[in-house]
């Protein structure tokens, strides 16, 4: 079953999506113009239990995670490498593991019209995860999603697979 919407209206309902909870950033036409990425949205959520007073914080646990919206015509698997990776090395600069730190998820979302075979296999496979001083400062994972419209059906890695709820949503409705 195809997805009736276009690449635009999928990308816009995303942004309706994620800006109830997240900060939304438009991202064309910005650093490389050849690179496909539509959005980022960032979500930052701080987590305390105190007692009596504000500065008497017995522990403190931030969560994180930036969303890299991508759309392209026809996913390959060198695309996809090239997005996983902009979105690995993009989102390890936003990464602040101080004390306190909990987790930082990083999600590359690619919105395609079809997705090769080899890129899908690619997406599966995708595990990309990494500790901070023996998990005392958090972790961070990579997620990542892709949705082909002409077949009407996402992957997932394995940790992305929340994320395909809100794609199926999507294809769905």
């Amino acid at each position: 079953m195809a997805v009736t919407k276009t690449r635009e209206e999928i990308i816009d309902w995303l942004a309706s999506y994620y800006s109830a909870y997240y900060d939304v950033h438009e991202q064309e036409g910005r650093e490389d113009p050849s690179l496909p990425l539509k959005l980022r949205c960032d979500l930052h959520v701080n987590n305390q239990k105190y007692l009596l007073f504000k500065k008497n914080v017995l522990w403190e646990a931030n969560c994180h995670e930036y969303v890299y919206i991508f759309s392209v015509p026809r996913l390959s698997a060198d695309i996809y490498q090239q997005l996983e990776e902009y979105t690995y090395k993009e989102g390890m600069k936003l990464v602040d593991p101080v004390e306190g730190h909990m987790y930082t998820y990083l999600t590359c979302v690619v919105v395609a019209d079809e997705i090769e075979p080899d890129a899908a296999k690619a997406l599966k496979k995708s595990r990309i995860q990494k500790s901070f001083r023996f998990s005392l400062r958090g972790w961070m994972e990579l997620h990542t999603v892709a949705l082909d419209r002409s077949a009407g059906r996402t992957s997932t890695n394995l940790s992305g697979r929340a994320n395909a709820k809100l794609f199926n949503k999507l294809i769905n409705s």
